[in-house]
């Protein structure tokens, strides 16, 4: 069977728009909302994406990330890493591996074809070793990021748990943006808080139609944040216009 990565796609059904990222900066999306190449996941920008993205734009100056070591997990289309990049950052976009074409399009569309240097794209399945990544893409890392990747059954939640102690490290940041579902509830509230302290940073509520994109920041518990048995910060609730997942 030929390889996907040498299947010749066609990209007439593909959508393609630009989101602003901060900073007189934009991003070039292609995304597949019709699914006309047949995977399941990871083929379309959702809401959490942009929410994160913005987050960090709000909160954090544009030099912040410059030089640092990022890691995107189930980065789908790979948005809040190549944001990140885009401000400096050296990025590993990671995900399951039928989601590599579209992912590495979008990488070409916004870096070229040589972005060796600033922006990797590697297959990774929770829960196996990161030492399995190719050279150059086992970290240390300074952030690690997610957007609505909490989802499906609770062997999902340990794997991906398993990657993010993994990963950690000294003064490691995980961000995760997390749509206020149930699934998503046990797992920040439940198998995360195991293992990490948690802050709920921010809350973006939309419309009463929508489920509010809650922002997590999780720390080792080596680190010296907020107890365990202390209250985190009260949540930052903003309004946002409606814009459901990209089509």
């Amino acid at each position: 069977m030929m390889h996907q990565d040498a299947i010749q796609r066609d990209e007439s059904d593909l959508s393609r728009y630009s989101i602003d990222i901060g900073h007189d900066q934009e991003l070039h999306i292609l995304s597949d909302p019709i699914n006309s190449w047949g995977y399941a996941t990871g083929n379309t920008l959702w809401t959490s994406a942009e929410e994160l993205i913005d987050f960090f734009n709000n909160r954090y100056p544009k030099n912040h990330f410059e030089g640092k070591r990022v890691l995107e997990l189930g980065a789908g289309l790979g948005a809040v890493g190549m944001a990140l990049a885009k401000k400096g950052a050296r990025v590993v976009l990671t995900d399951k591996a039928e989601s590599m074409v579209l992912l590495k399009r979008n990488v070409e569309e916004n870096f070229g074809k040589e972005h060796h240097d600033q922006v990797k794209v590697a297959v990774l399945k929770w829960g196996t070793p990161i030492s399995r990544l190719p050279a150059g893409c086992q970290g240390p890392f300074d952030f690690v990021v997610g957007s609505d990747i909490v989802y499906g059954y609770k062997r999902n939640y340990r794997a991906l748990l398993r990657t993010l102690r993994e990963v950690e490290g000294q003064g490691t940041e995980i961000f995760l943006a997390i749509p206020d579902r149930k699934e998503s509830k046990q797992i920040a509230g439940d198998l995360l808080n195991r293992q990490f302290l948690s802050e709920r940073m921010s809350t973006i509520r939309k419309d009463h139609f929508e489920n509010p994109v809650v922002i997590w920041r999780l720390v080792s518990r080596m680190e010296n944040v907020h107890a365990p048995d202390t209250e985190p910060p009260a949540p930052v609730q903003k309004s946002v216009s409606d814009r459901g997942p990209r089509q």
